[in-house]
């Protein structure tokens, strides 16, 4: 079964192959290359992608060169082209100007191993840098809905403790009223008693007088 990634790599001028980088899994590729390579009319900068059976050849033309790279269908078609324009940076800034009328594989022996190095490190996932930061966005997505859970989870929990103070200062308040009343009934009541007190000495004063000197107290 065809191991995801690039799989096969070319840099061309024109129908012209100059270097040519193949894994063991495609034995056609060069054929098929060659073949989309005699047909395509295309303009300078212009970016294709031709379906080829389960597979997607994908060109970039720049610089009077064609870059193309074959992958299964179902690969990520955003790094195609990154690996793309990494390899034509590279082969234009080392042989651009000696490309420009070399002989069909005049670079392959120099630059097929920079392809196979290229097509192995943008085949690996940790190198794709929009995956990469992707999964950082969601990693830390996921950090801040944790935290969001926590702080509304905390939320309700302050909701819930200041529903309780509110409680305990409405009883406290109650509280307080009602001592507030017991002290004033208190203290209408003790200064109820010292009158009854007070009523009682003196009528006992009188009655005390009374037996002693008569009911008019005049014979004292």
């Amino acid at each position: 079964m065809p191991q995801p990634g690039i799989l096969y790599a070319l840099v061309a001028r024109g129908s012209v192959i100059l270097a040519e980088y193949s894994s063991s899994i495609l034995g056609n590729a060069g054929v098929v290359s060659l073949q989309i390579l005699e047909k395509i009319n295309a303009s300078n900068g212009e970016r294709l992608s031709y379906l080829v059976g389960d597979h997607i050849v994908h060109l970039l033309l720049a610089d009077g060169f064609t870059f193309l790279c074959m992958t299964p269908q179902a690969f990520n078609r955003r790094v195609p082209f990154a690996f793309l324009e990494d390899v034509r940076i590279r082969f234009t800034t080392a042989h651009g100007s000696a490309a420009a009328n070399a002989a069909a594989y005049s670079f392959n022996q120099t630059f097929a191993p920079i392809l196979q190095e290229r097509a192995a490190y943008h085949n690996n996932p940790s190198n794709d840098t929009v995956s990469r930061v992707t999964g950082e966005v969601n990693g830390l997505r996921e950090v801040m809905v944790e935290n969001i859970e926590r702080v509304l989870e905390r939320g309700d929990r302050l909701e819930l403790l200041v529903q309780k103070t509110d409680e305990l200062s409405d009883s406290a308040f109650v509280f307080k009223r009602g001592a507030t009343t017991l002290k004033r009934d208190m203290w209408y009541r003790n200064i109820r008693t010292s009158v009854y007190v007070v009523l009682l000495i003196i009528l006992g004063l009188y009655i005390l007088a009374a037996l002693i000197c008569g009911p008019s107290v005049t014979h004292c």
